[in-house]
């Protein structure tokens, strides 16, 4: 009988042991709250008010030779914390002093990365953090989300990747964007009278990224391949005419682009929301 309890006792430690982890990241007037699931794979939700707007399906990074960060890995650390601090831009953006105040999660794994997630008042943002020794190649970047049904969206609808970013911004029931739509950034989601923005910040040595439908409320990130040759059409028109099997070629350590989503029920704070501003490296000049 001893021996019996104890063996149910340890394989309950290794069920828990590989079970997903849970965190949860709040904004500071605990309105938005981030919900991350640090499993075999790792997946994140939104909720707003108590009500869930946003569901990932999946988030990762696919390197050259098959390895896949965010798949199958193992928490090392996760450590939450505060940035409370004031932003004066050289030259005057929207107003004159910034704040920036949001709460934290930075989830360090196993296998040489970390995650760093934030909840501000008007919106959440996250971007990968890698330390790796050698320069990397980087096939893919995956980003899946998904909204409630009934959703609906102003669309950015795109021709490809050659664009000019002046695209009408077209109204139209989410569940009805496949994945013969494409999107740049940023596109506009309406859910149940919330406003969810998805941007980005912070682009360097990255290609943009893009969207793309998937039919039921669900969107995937894209994002186009490291060109290999090109055409120019005229004065302005640069047309990619052959591609590598990659995104980018970069540093092994850095930090990546935020994704980040613009979320407030007033249409009027979605132009007065300085989240990009602040997610931005700051001035080097």
């Amino acid at each position: 009988m001893r021996k019996t309890v104890s063996l149910l006792i340890l394989s309950l430690f290794v069920v828990c042991g590989l079970s997903a982890k849970e965190y949860k990241v709040t904004s500071p007037d605990g309105r938005i709250v981030l919900t991350i699931d640090a499993g075999s794979d790792i997946k994140w939700s939104v909720a707003y008010d108590g009500k869930e707007l946003i569901r990932s399906v999946k988030v990762g990074m696919e390197l050259s030779g098959g390895k896949v960060l965010g798949s199958g890995e193992s928490v090392r650390r996760a450590s939450p914390g505060t940035v409370n601090g004031i932003i004066r831009p050289v030259v005057n953006h929207k107003r004159s002093v910034i704040e920036d105040k949001c709460n934290t999660l930075i989830i360090s794994f196993r296998s040489g990365f970390s995650l760093n997630f934030r909840a501000y008042n008007d919106g959440v943002a996250y971007r990968f953090e890698t330390s790796m020794k050698n320069d990397i190649i980087i096939k893919n970047e995956i980003s899946g989300i998904e909204f409630p049904s009934g959703s609906a969206s102003y669309y950015p609808l795109e021709e490809s990747f050659m664009s000019h970013n002046e695209r009408k911004f077209i109204y139209s029931d989410l569940d009805t964007i496949t994945d013969k739509h494409l999107a740049s950034l940023p596109s506009l989601f309406q859910i149940g009278g919330i406003n969810v923005l998805i941007t980005e910040a912070d682009i360097r040595d990255y290609p943009g990224m893009w969207l793309r439908g998937g039919g039921s409320g669900k969107l995937t990130g894209v994002w186009p391949q490291y060109p290999d040759s090109e055409r120019l059409k005229g004065d302005r028109n640069l047309f990619v005419t052959a591609t590598r099997e990659y995104i980018a070629m970069t540093s092994g350590t850095r930090t990546f682009p935020w994704r980040a989503f613009v979320i407030t029920a007033d249409d009027g704070k979605l132009i007065e929301s300085d989240l990009v501003y602040k997610l931005a490296e700051p001035n080097r000049l």
